[in-house]
């Protein structure tokens, strides 16, 4: 009898194993991530709502986060800058995340060891006093470098009001940024302020970590400026040609093969120089560029949305509308109307 029951152990397990082989990897990396927030929920610890998007679901094993926050959305207000999660992380040496199309907009900052972070083609090494920002739908990959434990804190935002905020802060096109000493000691303190906030969920808690984001963006735009101050003085005469002809015939149809024409070389050396030197593809920059002005007009005329399509260069005011919702997150007459309504002018 005692044989028998042997005999059925291994082979009840062979089919567990095999029921669990049997799952698709995507099934298999929801089932962990559940179990692991399901560990995790503890004291102020709290599990994400279904739609709300963790901020580690790509995170390998080689990571923790002493603190994980995370936000429901706000049914009932307006903010213009919204964190939705926030926490702190100790990666282990060697712990790597890479994400496709990211679906959210985060600034971290890191407080311990080395890290590097590889975006559009460039590689940012990263040690403490460093802020990187990973920006909405773009594709990268982080991770340790060093020999000990790579600390940082973060904060992270889904609300598609922020892009034309980074726009006009000038932090649309940053992704690195080093601080100095008497900085990195405000930043720090408002970083954890906004980690107070959330986890303490006090009176006012959204208004009050919604001002303080704002005041660590308000920081990083007075570097922004200096870098692409420096930016300017080292771009090739190439891509400077490119962003001098765009400006003066915004109003136009133009093409890749336009652009390539201005610079005097071929399209593909084009998109190399612009990532290189204004970390992003040329067609990218030519639409966010539209987009901004977009934006401007949207917010301090009164144009019908046609019109301020044809000044932006679209002829077809529904191509400009998708174009704008894919870039700006909502359609341009809900922007107009956020965009000018009271609640939106005391944030920005």
């Amino acid at each position: 009898m005692g044989g028998r029951k042997k005999s059925e152990v291994p082979e009840e397990g062979k089919k567990v194993k095999k029921r669990v082989k049997a799952k698709s990897k995507p099934e298999a990396q929801e089932e962990s991530s559940k179990r692991k927030y399901e560990r995790r929920k503890k004291g102020s610890y709290e599990i994400p709502s279904p739609e709300i998007i963790p901020i580690n679901q790509a995170v390998s094993n080689l990571t923790s986060d002493p603190e994980m926050y995370f936000l429901p959305m706000a049914q009932d207000e307006i903010y213009l800058i919204n964190p939705y999660a926030c926490g702190v992380s100790s990666w282990l040496p060697k712990a790597k995340l890479t994400r496709r199309n990211c679906p959210f907009f985060s600034v971290e900052l890191v407080l311990e060891g080395k890290g590097e972070l590889d975006v559009n083609g460039n590689t940012y090494e990263l040690e403490p006093k460093d802020v990187f920002l990973l920006h909405f739908d773009e594709d990268h990959t982080y991770q340790n470098t060093g020999s000990g434990r790579w600390k940082k804190v973060w904060i992270s935002f889904r609300h598609s009001l922020l892009t034309p905020g980074l726009n006009q802060l000038g932090l649309d096109m940053i992704s690195k940024i080093s601080l100095k000493d008497q900085d990195f000691e405000q930043i720090r303190r408002l970083f954890f302020d906004v980690l107070d906030e959330i986890r303490d969920r006090n009176k006012d808690f959204r208004i009050n970590a919604s001002a303080t984001c704002y005041k660590i963006f308000h920081l990083l735009a007075r570097y922004a400026k200096v870098i692409s101050s420096q930016r300017a003085n080292v771009i090739p005469a190439q891509v400077q040609a490119v962003v001098s002809y765009v400006e003066k015939h915004l109003r136009e149809p133009i093409s890749m093969d336009d652009l390539a024409n201005v610079a005097g070389c071929c399209r593909v050396h084009l998109t190399r120089l612009f990532k290189k030197h204004m970390g992003i593809h040329t067609r990218d920059w030519l639409i966010q560029l539209r987009m901004r002005h977009a934006c401007m007009m949207l917010k301090t005329t009164n144009l019908p949305v046609h019109l301020i399509a044809e000044e932006v260069g679209f002829d077809d005011p529904y191509h400009f509308s998708t174009a704008f919702r894919r870039t700006v997150g909502q359609p341009p007459t809900k922007y107009r109307k956020m965009a000018k309504s009271d609640a939106l002018d005391e944030e920005f």
